[in-house]
C-alpha cells in the first residue's frame, strides 16, 4: 500500500500545491462572466436585470465591472451615470464602490463638471477624491457591486491608456478580482457573482490583451449577451466560437429581443429563433427578454431612470427563472464535480498505479490547465486552487501558457480541415511543414528525414531497428 512504486506515482501526479493565483471555480457562489458579442448589445442592462431579480429572490448578489472607459465623456449631469455599475447598483439597491484607480477617473470627471458648471462639483467628487486608498475588498454586505479601473475616454481601454496613462497590466486586473471575488465567497455559502467585460470577447483590454485572454485564469462558466440586429447572427457565434476556444463554457444566451409577432416583421429579425435551431443540442441555453426602449437618455437623468426602474419590473419575472437556472446550473457542476473520483475509480483503470492503493481523496479534479499549473478542485470546500504539474504531466507538457492558447487556435483549424488522415502514402501542408522546421532545425546537418510515431515506446523501437540496420549496412560494406 505504501510501496515506493505508489508513493513515486503519488508524487508525480499530483504535482506541488501552490498558493491560488486566481479568484475563479465551483464554489457555493455561482460566478459568471458576461460576455457581449458587442459594444452596446445590452450587458450592463441584463447585468441590472439579473441584480433586481437576485434582490426579489433574497439571494446574495456581487457584480464587478474590472475595466470602465467614457467616465466623464456622456452629457449626463452626473457623471456617475456614465458607469455601468451605478444602473446595476441601482437594481439591486447597493452602494457602487470604486476601486481606487476608477475612483480617480470619476473624480476628474466630476471635477471637469464643476467647473463646466461655474466651480459647483458634484457631490461624488470630494468624496472619490477624498478616499483614494478605497479598497473594495473591504465592502462587506449581501449585495455588492464594484467597479475596479477606469478611465475617461470614451474610447477602447488601450486607447484610453495610450491617451490618458495610468496603466495596468494584466495581472494587477486579476488580482483585484480576485480579492472581490474572494471577499464574497467568504462571507457567503451561496450567491451569484457577475463579472461583465468591455466590448466583446476580442476587444482589447487595458494592456492590449483581448478580454477573453486575460479573464482566461478564472475559467468562469459565461453568459453571453447577444445581438438583435441584422447581422447580429453572425456576430454573436463568432463571439460564443472566440469564448470557447479559449475553454470557456457558455452557459446562456440572451437577447434583449421582443417575441415574434405579425405586426413587427421588419423591426424584429427573430435572431433569438434563428439561434435557437443553430445551438440546439450544444449545452447552451437561448432566451430573450423584452428590451428597454427608452425614450429617454442618459442626460435626461430622472426621465431615463424611471423609464429603467419600470422596464426592471417588467423583465422580472423572466429574470428570475434566469436567475435560478444560473444558480441550478452552478449546483449541478460541483455536484457532479464531487462525483468524479467515485466514478473514475469505479469505471477505468489508471495505467502505472497500483488501484487497491488508490482512494477517493487521492483523486486530482483537474478543472483546467493554465501554463505550468492545473486548476484542481476540492469536493470539501468546494473551491479551485492551483497546483504546479511539477513532471510536466509525465514530461509530455512542453507549452507555455502562449503556446497554450496558440496551439489551441491551430489544433482547432487542423481538426476542422482534416479530422484524422492515415499517414503512410499521404502527404498534406501540415506534416510538410512540420518535416521542414525539423529538419532545418534539431535535424539540420545530420538528418534527411523524420520517422514519425504517436508514442514514446514505438520511437525508442524505430529508432533502434534503424540502428541495427545502419549498423548492418555499414558492416557489410566493409
Amino acid at each position: 500500500r505504501n510501496s515506493f512504486a505508489h508513493s513515486l506515482a503519488r508524487s508525480l501526479t499530483s504535482g506541488m500545491r501552490v498558493p491560488l493565483r486566481h479568484g475563479g471555480g465551483p464554489s457555493g457562489v455561482a460566478s459568471y462572466i458576461v460576455w457581449g458579442s458587442d459594444t452596446d448589445v445590452g450587458k450592463s442592462l441584463v447585468c441590472a436585470a439579473l441584480a433586481h431579480a437576485a434582490r426579489k429572490l433574497d439571494i446574495p448578489f456581487a457584480y464587478c465591472k474590472p475595466v470602465q472607459t467614457g467616465i466623464g465623456h456622456a452629457r449626463a449631469a452626473d457623471p456617475w451615470w456614465d458607469m455601468d455599475g451605478s444602473k446595476v447598483a441601482r437594481a439591486t439597491r447597493a452602494q457602487h464602490v470604486l476601486g481606487p484607480h476608477a475612483a480617480l477617473a470619476l473624480a476628474r470627471a466630476e471635477k471637469a463638471k464643476g467647473e463646466d458648471d461655474g466651480g459647483q462639483a458634484s457631490p461624488h467628487w470630494s468624496e472619490a477624491f477624498a478616499r483614494p486608498d478605497a479598497n473594495v475588498r473591504h465592502i462587506g454586505g449581501p449585495r455588492r457591486v464594484s467597479t475596479l479601473f477606469g478611465w475617461g475616454a470614451a474610447v477602447s481601454p488601450h486607447l484610453a491608456v495610450e491617451m490618458e496613462g495610468r496603466a495596468v497590466a494584466d495581472g494587477e486586473v486579476l488580482a483585484a478580482l480576485r480579492g472581490f471575488h474572494e471577499s464574497f465567497r467568504a462571507e457567503h455559502a451561496a450567491g451569484l457573482m457577475l463579472v461583465e467585460i468591455a466590448g466583446g470577447p476580442l476587444s482589447p483590454g487595458p494592456s492590449g490583451t483581448p478580454f477573453a485572454d486575460l479573464l482566461r485564469p478564472t475559467r468562469l462558466p459565461g453568459l453571453l449577451v447577444g445581438s438583435s440586429a441584422l447581422g447580429g447572427i453572425t456576430g454573436t457565434l463568432c463571439a460564443k466560437e472566440s469564448i470557447e476556444i479559449r475553454g470557456f463554457e457558455v452557459t446562456d444566451l440572451v437577447l434583449l429581443e421582443d417575441a415574434p409577432s405579425p405586426a413587427a416583421l421588419t423591426s424584429n429579425l427573430n435572431n433569438t429563433a434563428a439561434l435557437q435551431s443553430r445551438l440546439a443540442g450544444s449545452g447552451t441555453t437561448v432566451r430573450n427578454v423584452h428590451p428597454l426602449r427608452s425614450k429617454a437618455s442618459v442626460e435626461d437623468s430622472d426621465a431615463y431612470l424611471d423609464e429603467l426602474d419600470t422596464w426592471l419590473e417588467a423583465v422580472s419575472g423572466d429574470m428570475e427563472v434566469l436567475v435560478n437556472d444560473l444558480m441550478r446550473k452552478h449546483d449541478l457542476r460541483v455536484a457532479e464535480m464531487r462525483a468524479w473520483p467515485e466514478e473514475a475509480l469505479g469505471s477505468f483503470w489508471y495505467p502505472f498505479a497500483q488501484h487497491a492503493a488508490i482512494e477517493e481523496d487521492g483523486v486530482s479534479l483537474v478543472d483546467s490547465r493554465e501554463g505550468n499549473y492545473l486548476s484542481t478542485f476540492d469536493k470539501i470546500s468546494g473551491n479551485v486552487s492551483q497546483t504546479f504539474d511539477s513532471c510536466a504531466s509525465w514530461w509530455t507538457q512542453g507549452p507555455d501558457l502562449s503556446m497554450q492558447l496558440e496551439m489551441g487556435r491551430k489544433l482547432g483549424h487542423a481538426a476542422s480541415r482534416y479530422g484524422h488522415v492515415i499517414f503512410p502514402t499521404n502527404a498534406h501542408k501540415p506534416v510538410l511543414d512540420c518535416t521542414r522546421h525539423l529538419l532545418s532545425g534539431p535535424g539540420q546537418g545530420w538528418a534527411k528525414r523524420v520517422f514519425y510515431s504517436d508514442n514514446g515506446s514505438t520511437a525508442i523501437e524505430v529508432a533502434l531497428k534503424m540502428a541495427f540496420r545502419k549498423y548492418l549496412s555499414d558492416a557489410a560494406a566493409r
